[in-house]
């Protein structure tokens, strides 16, 4: 061959020899990084001797090298401020360059980062940031991360990042458990309970339950308290079908014992109340200490209760409060409570400064039941000063989250321009909504509305409607105006019997009132045959309540011998309550009385001082005149100076409200006769102008 031809032969052949030493050389150079020194054991060490600044540079370069478990070093330095400023932003970059490199720790690291609000992002986390981190949970979970398998589940358990879906929420569960973790033994068997409850795997059901009750013992086995908490609920809600009796108070008791505070409570609530296990005060106060030192709210609530009543405990009111203060100063629904307890408890717990505190805090919480309270207190002057400006604030701020009580108050401060500027139509609206609610006052005041301020057909029917729906909810003021419209056929036609009706209603409930009404409806039988026994029953059930009118027909029926014996005694004792309240007939029957002497001994300064009272005023209830005469005849009688102090007295009387425990003042002054008898007294008859007297009685 030729020079010239072997030449472009020779070039060929040296640069596919060149070509193959680089690949071989390449080849080698892969296995022999491992070899080459590694800086990332140095900077441990450095970091190990609290050098992290030294430590640094050795990761760095380590880093650069390719070292991931060097990468994830500098965003752990970073994050938590070794040798240099914590920087959360800067940390979640170089934990996500180590997880690229597949450093499982930085994997999980990442996701925590990105599951959580960090500082210098306000949005997040972002459904961005929540799919990355479900993402690098799971692939961390497929590296045997046990933590990221659990962290995975409840993403899918919560729609985090992913789709909800429970059953590869199990999938993750399940994997961690099987490898110990605890917490998602508990987690695989709450899911197996939400999958058993689906109405589309009903066929499942006793294979979920089953596998739910495995996976909870297991957990229990582990020392989970919860576990043993979350058994004894299944058992005592026969979840599990094949539970004994006890089997739950067992596993309660398991995990007390193991320290669950709730079970701790509710073991203290059993003892308390003898379920299960005998009442034992003593016991029950022991388990609710050890709740409440662990925080339980509700224990340290009952626990106090207890102290206070020395209940299970020595009395001890200073630990009382030191527990309620506690409670209320660890959560928001203790304050709310507390409130309540001080502001509208049983009245010996009511302590109206404590309550102003509570209140004060829990309607700042934003509770609509402690807002409507401490509104109150300002309005009356309880435990703070007076305030309704302040008041109708706290007022409007509950009646805005719905509260109809709330409502109904601030209705009433518009009507009645308190703390807020007159407005009947703000009223209006305010308690339409509250008795929309169902709140029987704010239907009973509505109805009211229509009856008597937007007085027309149309407005009775709707007053009637209200009183019905505020009546049948036992509001005894709505049960009384109801029966008044039926009586009065004011928005229907009249009604004697649906009268009768409503009005004992509202008597039953106390209302004094409607038992008057009752009894005249049973007197004058428009609604039922006539029963004057019925009818004096009820009279005096309303005069004991203190109705005036009751007490005067009462004093009739039994002067006249109606509905019972005559008893001109009782008939006496009754017309003087009625004549001290202001009843011109029973003090009419009074001046007679004292006139006639049948009864009482004859006093003439007394009758005439009666007769005075009952003719001050016009009356159609009895007849003035005749009254007027017999005063006349009395005055004949009496010396002028006896009748000028008679007089004064007469100037000087003002009714007395019903009082049950002023009502026989002076009555055993009062001399009955032994044996009434005759119009006049013994040994004389009656004379013409006397007899203008006795017709009176």
């Amino acid at each position: 061959m030729s020079g010239p031809q072997r030449g472009p032969l020779r070039r060929l052949i040296r640069a596919f020899g060149f070509t193959l030493l680089i690949l071989v050389l390449a080849g080698l150079a892969i296995p022999l990084v491992g070899l080459l020194p590694d800086d990332t054991g140095q900077g441990e060490a450095l970091l190990a001797r609290r050098e992290p600044a030294a430590a640094r540079p050795f990761f760095e370069r380590a880093a650069r090298g390719g070292s991931a478990r060097a990468a994830w070093w500098l965003g752990r330095m970073q994050e938590e401020g070794l040798g240099t400023a914590p920087d959360a932003e800067k940390a979640l970059a170089l934990y996500q360059r180590a997880a690229r490199m597949g450093n499982r720790d930085a994997q999980k690291r990442v996701a925590d980062l990105l599951s959580a609000p960090r500082p210098g992002a306000p949005n997040s986390p972002t459904p961005d940031d929540l799919a990355q981190a479900a993402a690098w949970y799971m692939r961390a979970g497929q590296r045997d991360d046990n933590e990221a398998r659990f962290q995975a589940g409840l993403c899918w358990q919560d729609g985090r990042g992913v789709p909800k879906n429970l059953e590869k929420a199990l999938l993750w569960f399940t994997r961690a458990a099987r490898r110990g973790h605890v917490q998602a033994m508990v987690q695989a068997a709450e899911t197996h309970l939400a999958l058993a409850r689906d109405p589309l795997r009903q066929k499942n059901r006793a294979d979920d339950l089953s596998r739910a009750h495995g996976w909870l013992v297991a957990a229990a086995q582990a020392g989970q308290a919860a576990a043993m908490f979350r058994l004894g609920e299944l058992c005592r809600d026969g979840i599990w079908p094949d539970a004994r009796p006890g089997d739950d108070l067992a596993w309660f008791s398991r995990a007390a014992t193991a320290g669950d505070a709730r079970a701790q409570y509710l073991l203290g609530q059993r003892h308390e109340r003898g379920e299960g296990v005998d009442a034992f005060p003593l016991e029950a106060a022991a388990w609710y200490r050890m709740a409440a030192d662990q925080g339980h709210v509700a224990a340290m609530m009952r626990l106090a209760e207890m102290y206070f009543d020395g209940q299970g405990v020595f009395r001890d009111r200073a630990e009382a409060i030191r527990l309620r203060e506690a409670a209320g100063s660890a959560d928001a629904a203790a304050r709310a409570a507390l409130c309540n307890l001080y502001a509208a408890g049983l009245p010996a717990a009511r302590d109206y400064a404590a309550a102003a505190g509570w209140c004060r805090q829990a309607a700042g919480d934003g509770d609509a039941r402690s807002r409507y309270l401490y509104g109150l207190l300002l309005e009356r002057g309880l435990g703070t000063p007076r305030d309704e400006l302040e008041s109708a604030k706290w007022l409007a701020a509950a009646a805005g989250q719905g509260m109809p009580q709330a409502q109904y108050a601030l209705a009433l401060f518009y009507l009645g321009g308190r703390g807020v500027i007159r407005d009947a139509a703000q009223a209006f609206s305010l308690c339409r909504k509250a008795a929309e609610q169902g709140l029987p006052e704010a239907q009973t005041l509505l109805a009211s509305m229509y009856d008597e301020e937007l007085r027309s057909t149309r407005n009775y029917a709707q007053a009637l409607r209200w009183y019905r729906r505020a009546a049948g909810a036992g509001d005894a003021t709505a049960q009384f105006n109801l029966a008044s419209m039926f009586g009065k056929g004011v928005g229907a036609p009249a009604d004697p019997a649906q009268a009768l009706e409503w009005f004992t209603r509202a008597a039953q409930a106390g209302d004094p009132r409607a038992a008057f009404n009752v009894g005249l409806l049973h007197l004058s039988g428009a609604a039922a045959p006539p029963d004057e026994v019925q009818a004096l029953d009820w009279f005096l059930k309303a005069a004991r309540a203190g109705d005036a009118k009751a007490r005067l027909m009462a004093a009739l029926m039994y002067q006249r011998g109606q509905g019972a014996a005559k008893n001109p005694r009782e008939a006496f004792r009754l017309a003087r309550m009625a004549a001290h309240q202001g009843v011109a007939q029973a003090q009419a029957m009074l001046g007679a009385a004292y006139f006639e002497g049948r009864t009482v001994s004859r006093n003439l300064p007394e009758s005439y001082f009666w007769l005075c009272l009952a003719t001050r005023e016009p009356s159609t209830e009895f007849d003035v005149a005749q009254a007027a005469r017999a005063r006349a005849q009395v005055e004949k009688r009496l010396p002028p100076q006896q009748l000028a102090a008679i007089r004064e007295r007469v100037a000087g009387f003002s009714p007395r409200p019903a009082d049950p425990a002023r009502e026989d003042d002076g009555l055993a002054a009062v001399q009955f006769l032994a044996a009434p008898s005759g119009p006049t007294l013994p040994g004389k008859t009656a004379d013409r102008e006397d007899s203008e007297v006795y017709g009176i009685f």
